[in-house]
């Protein structure tokens, strides 16, 4: 079993409901959509980001893996090679 941290997260744009990736170092910074320019910050406790997924990479096969935040903190296996890894919470 490997522990795997969180690259970054998938949120939802406030304004356009599109779907944007971002690197865990912008995790409480202000920053803009790159759709449709909206500015923002990137708080997760906040109740508009009510659902987020996470994307990391497999240790044992290099493939980027997608994952609800609900799976954070829990055992999981790769939907690719099947290896078996532990997402880390954002804040470990």
């Amino acid at each position: 079993m490997i522990d795997v941290a969180p690259e970054g997260v998938f949120v939802k744009c406030p304004k356009c409901n599109e779907s944007l990736r971002v690197n865990k170092k912008y995790i409480g910074q202000n920053i803009q959509c790159k759709l449709c320019s909206h500015r923002y910050e990137l708080d997760l406790s906040d109740p508009k980001f009510e659902s987020f997924s996470i994307f990391a990479r497999c240790p044992h096969c290099e493939k980027e893996l997608r994952a609800s935040e609900k799976y954070l903190g829990s055992k999981v296996a790769c939907k690719y090679c099947h290896g078996k890894i532990k997402l880390l919470r954002l804040s470990d």
